[in-house]
Parts: structure tokens; C-alpha cells; sequence
């Protein structure tokens, strides 16, 4: 074949190839490769995560682990610290957050501040200390908002730490000063729940979900609020807190409070 025929040819094919991207397309499209199945899911947030103990040797199960942050309280994250004591939390957006640690029979502790900047995580040490005295989960955690007539929406979801909803979990809202009766809810197949016209105020959150290590913290709703749930695997060899095989309480209002104060 002569030069000026290879050269020719080599022009048609690349012609060929400017002419049908399409066809390219489609072979690639029939082998069965998904072109956007490898990428890995876009992270839209920071990652917040941490270690609870008691010592460098003895790690804290089942802590219940409260990530807000400072600046928008309605935004609520809850987890548990895992059979090595870690927690995790993924996709916050930037900002100062406080993180709350609690668990029957140890000091509950805050750390705030904590700052958050994507693509950055933070990662916190939580020691916690043994309880000099138990306290009742009623009466237990931070110290409550005042008491108002006030009513909010209280919507939420409950997923595994991998993000898989999980459905029929016991979600209990229970207000400890005895201002309103509990709220109790069960998440719906995609893991959610909602509970209207809730009492703003102090009200302690507990979920309990079948093989999962259960979640109890207390939480200050003043406003609407979006609550977060992520529940962490039991371990087989979980040494539960007393406390947690007791049945859960109803808390009764003081006698010498006004009934107008009293929602049913």
C-alpha cells in the first residue's frame, strides 16, 4: 500500500471516531460497566469522631454520644460508643459543636468548641470517671431549660452507623420535671418519626432497637428540632447497666404544681 494510501486511511478513521462519540459510548454501556458505579459517595461534611474510657486500658461500651452544634441547636446528633469505646459522626457542616457523653454509673461530661472545617476531621479523647453516687436517669444529665406553654415539632430518623434506616425502633421522649407524659414513637420503614405540638423544654431522649446498644440522653428542645440517630451494634459480650433492665419509668408531676401547667 502506498504512503498516500496508509495516510488517507488514518484520516478516515480518526474522522470516524470525531463523528460517532455515541457508538463509543454504548459499546462501554453494553459491556455492563456503570461508568459512575466505581465513585465513591461525594462526603458532603466533616467527620467527627472519638474514643470514650476509663483508662488507656478500659474502654467505655455504650455510651450514649450527643454531637449539636452551637451555632443551629435544632440540629441534633446521637450515636453510642462502640465495643472499642469509639463513636463516630459523618457529613456535619463546618461550625463549633459541643459533644455530651452519658452512661449509667459514670460522670457525664461536655466537651464545646470543637471546631469543624471540611475537608478536616476532628478527633476527641472522652475519659469519663465513675459515679461517686447513682443518679436516676429522671434527674439525670444537664440542667433544663425553663418551662414554657411553648410546642414544637420534634422529627427524626433512626439509622445504623452505616446510614441503612432501621424500622420499627422504640423511640421514647420522656420529660423528667413530670410536665408532660411520655411520647412514645416507632420509626417507619425508611427509619423516620415525627412527634408534633412536643412541650418545648428538658425531655430525655431513649431508642431502642432489637441486637442494638440502646441510646439515652437528655436534650434541651426550645425550637422545631431534626434529631439523628445512628445506632451501633451489641456486642455479644455487652455488660449492660443495671439500670437498663429495669422497665422503663413514668414520670409523675409534683403534686403542688399548678394544673394549668400540666399537658395532656
Amino acid at each position: 500500500m502506498h504512503s498516500r494510501q496508509v495516510i488517507v486511511l488514518i484520516a478516515a478513521l480518526a474522522l470516524t471516531c470525531l463523528v460517532q462519540p455515541g457508538a463509543r459510548r454504548a459499546v462501554a454501556q453494553d459491556d455492563g460497566v456503570d461508568p459512575d458505579a466505581a465513585k465513591p459517595p461525594i462526603q458532603q461534611g466533616s467527620r467527627l469522631q472519638g474514643r470514650v474510657h476509663l483508662s488507656r486500658t478500659r474502654m467505655v461500651v455504650g455510651a450514649t454520644v450527643l454531637v449539636q452544634q452551637q451555632d443551629d441547636p435544632s440540629r441534633i446528633f446521637v450515636t453510642s460508643s462502640d465495643e472499642k469505646g469509639r463513636f463516630r459522626v459523618e457529613d456535619l457542616p463546618d461550625g463549633k459543636y459541643m459533644v455530651a457523653i452519658d452512661r449509667e454509673g459514670l460522670e457525664p461530661i461536655v466537651k464545646r468548641h470543637i471546631a469543624l472545617r471540611f475537608p478536616f476531621r476532628a478527633v476527641i479523647e472522652m475519659p469519663m470517671t465513675p459515679q461517686a453516687e447513682p443518679v436516676s436517669p429522671a434527674v439525670r444529665t444537664t440542667q433544663g431549660s425553663a418551662s414554657s406553654t411553648k410546642k414544637i415539632l420534634v422529627q427524626g430518623r433512626v439509622v445504623e452507623r452505616g446510614g441503612e434506616p432501621i424500622p420499627e425502633v422504640a423511640v421514647r421522649f420522656i420529660r423528667p420535671d413530670g410536665l408532660a407524659d411520655p411520647r412514645p414513637v416507632r420509626t417507619s420503614d425508611d427509619g423516620s418519626f415525627e412527634l408534633p405540638d412536643v412541650l418545648a423544654g428538658h425531655w430525655r431522649l431513649e431508642a431502642r432497637g432489637a441486637g442494638y446498644l440502646p441510646i439515652r440522653i437528655g436534650l434541651d428542645l426550645d425550637e422545631d428540632a431534626l434529631v439523628d440517630v445512628a445506632l451501633v451494634q451489641q456486642p455479644a459480650e455487652y455488660d449492660s447497666s443495671p439500670l437498663e433492665l429495669m422497665p422503663p419509668e413514668e414520670p409523675i408531676a409534683p403534686a403542688d404544681l399548678p394544673e394549668v401547667l400540666v399537658v395532656e
